[in-house]
C-alpha cells in the first residue's frame, strides 16, 4: 500500500514536470519577460536540487521497499499494541470508578417540569433583556446597518427565529391535540 502511494506520488511529480516543460506560453500576454535576478537563479537552483533529491529518494525507496515495508509493519504493530493496552487500562479504570461511585441524594425540586420552567424563563428573560438593551442603545436618525447582531440579515438572528418557530410549532400542536383530540395530521412523523 505504501509503495503504491509513493509510486503514484512520483508518477504525478514526473507528469507535472513533463507538462510544465512542454506547455506553451499564451500569446495574448504579449512579450514574455525574462527575469535574471539573483533571487530567481537561487530559486531555480534550489528547485532543481529538490527534484534531484526527490528522484534519488524515489529510487532508494524502490530498491529498499522490502526493508521499508518491514519497518512500517513493526511500527504499526507497536502502535497497535500501545493503543490496545491504553484502551484496556482506561476501561479498567472506568469499571472501577463505576463500582466505587457515590450515590448522591436526589433534590426534590430538580425534576423535568421545573427544569422546563427554568429554561423557558431564561429564554424569555434573555429575549426581553436584549430587546430592551437594543432599544436604548440605538441612535436616533441613524441608518440601520446590516452587520449588527440584531439586524434582520444576521445569521444568528435567522437561526434563533427558525428555532423559536420550531419550538412554538410543537407547543401549539400539543395544545391543539389537547383541544380537538388526536388525528393522523397532528402526530409527529
Amino acid at each position: 500500500m505504501a509503495m503504491t502511494i509513493l509510486g503514484v506520488s512520483c508518477l504525478v511529480g514526473i507528469v507535472g514536470l513533463l507538462v510544465g516543460a512542454f506547455s506553451s506560453i499564451d500569446t495574448t500576454e504579449g512579450v514574455a519577460q525574462c527575469v535574471t535576478s539573483d533571487a530567481s537563479i537561487v530559486g531555480e537552483t534550489t528547485q532543481t536540487l529538490l527534484f534531484f533529491a526527490f528522484g534519488y529518494l524515489s529510487m532508494l525507496v524502490t530498491k529498499r521497499r522490502n526493508d521499508l515495508a518491514r519497518q512500517v509493519d513493526k511500527a504499526l504493530c507497536s502502535i497497535n499494541s500501545i493503543v490496545a493496552s491504553t484502551v484496556a487500562t482506561l476501561m479498567c479504570t472506568i469499571a472501577s470508578a463505576r463500582a466505587s461511585r457515590l450515590s448522591l441524594p436526589r433534590v426534590p425540586w430538580f425534576n423535568k417540569s421545573n427544569m422546563a420552567i427554568i429554561v423557558a424563563t431564561t429564554l424569555c428573560t434573555v429575549c426581553i433583556a436584549s430587546l430592551l438593551i437594543s432599544a436604548f442603545a440605538s441612535e436616533p436618525d441613524a441608518d440601520p446597518t446590516d452587520q449588527g447582531f440584531a439586524s434582520e440579515s444576521s445569521t444568528a438572528m435567522k437561526v434563533f427565529t427558525v428555532g423559536w418557530m420550531f419550538i412554538l410549532s410543537f407547543k401549539l400542536r400539543r395544545e391543539l391535540v389537547g383541544l380537538v383530540g388526536s388525528s393522523c395530521l397532528l402526530q409527529p412523523w
